[in-house]
């Protein structure tokens, strides 16, 4: 009998240490990101003064910006070197806010549809819709967004690619962008 169990033990624990060595880890940044405004006004510096038509993919900072007629978001695109079936775990960290934010925020993350956007051309008019909701996450005031969650939107990725969207219910905030030297960045683990 303890033969029987010395063995039993030794197949688990065999089988829990192929598993923790076959589990890797990969850090990946983003490969474009921009601001995505939406707005019900007049601006005069776009094209047909149609705030929607407006591009911001090369700025160096993302901003979102909820409030009034104004509807700012911010698209975050990514390429994994894995598989989205390979992945265990998937956290995305953003650069720190560049103002810091004044009162308790709460900052949603939906993943994008899988349609294809870059970043000369993407306005308010072409981006990809909403998808899915990922994570909501509560900032107090005067902190930044820690690593959040997003192992969802990572295995839904369609050949290792994916977008992200930031957004809130109110308010605003800014992070600096790809082009800024500081982009997002994600840590995969796979199963």
């Amino acid at each position: 009998m303890r033969l029987f169990q010395a063995t039993s033990l030794l197949a688990v624990f065999g089988q829990l240490f192929a598993y923790y060595c076959a589990a890797e880890q990969y850090d990946s940044t983003a490969t474009k990101d921009s601001s995505i405004l939406r707005a019900n006004a007049k601006c005069p510096n776009c094209p047909e003064s149609n705030c929607s038509k407006c591009t911001f993919g090369h700025e160096n900072n993302l901003v979102v910006n909820i409030g009034g007629t104004i509807y700012e978001t911010a698209i975050v695109g990514f390429h994994m070197p894995v598989a989205g079936s390979q992945v265990s775990s998937c956290v995305v960290q953003m650069p720190t806010f560049l103002v810091p934010i004044q009162s308790d925020l709460n900052v949603t993350i939906f993943s994008a549809a899988p349609l294809d956007w870059n970043e000369d051309t993407v306005d308010g008019e072409n981006a990809p819709p909403f998808y899915k909701r990922i994570a909501n996450v509560y900032v107090p005031a005067s902190t930044n967004l820690g690593p959040v969650d997003i192992t969802q939107a990572c295995q839904d990725a369609v050949n290792g690619e994916f977008s992200i969207y930031f957004t809130t219910d109110q308010g605003y905030y800014q992070f600096l962008s790809k082009d800024s030297g500081h982009p997002a960045s994600l840590r995969i683990t796979t199963k």
